[in-house]
Order: structure tokens, then C-alpha cells, then sequence
């Protein structure tokens, strides 16, 4: 992971915290997670959508 997504994760954390300091942590967290590996998931499935569409058309101009 890069040093970009590092730095917005420790901030997210951070504002999380201070927003759901009344509220279960251990449920929180679970949700900041579960919506971190769906935005991943997300990520990975456009890379590789490009990566297909790349090569389609790298495979008609040869």
C-alpha cells in the first residue's frame, strides 16, 4: 500500500475515533473495514476492467 492510502487511513482512523467515541468500538471498526476492503475490492475490479480494455486495444492496432 502506498504512502498516500497509509496517511488517509491514520487520519480516517483518527476522525472515526473521535466521531464514534459513544458508540462500540469494536463494531466501528468492523464497519470501517468492511467498507476499506469493499473500496479496495472496487479498486482492483476497475485495474483490472482498464488492464482488459488496454489490451483489447494494444491487440487491434498490432
Amino acid at each position: 500500500m502506498g504512502l498516500y492510502h497509509t496517511v488517509c487511513y491514520k487520519i480516517e482512523d483518527l476522525f472515526v475515533k473521535v466521531l464514534s467515541k459513544k458508540e462500540n468500538q469494536h463494531i466501528t471498526k468492523e464497519k470501517v473495514i468492511k467498507y476499506r476492503m469493499g473500496k479496495e475490492e472496487f479498486r482492483q475490479q476497475r485495474k483490472l476492467e482498464k488492464g482488459k480494455k488496454k489490451a483489447e486495444r494494444n491487440g487491434i492496432q498490432a
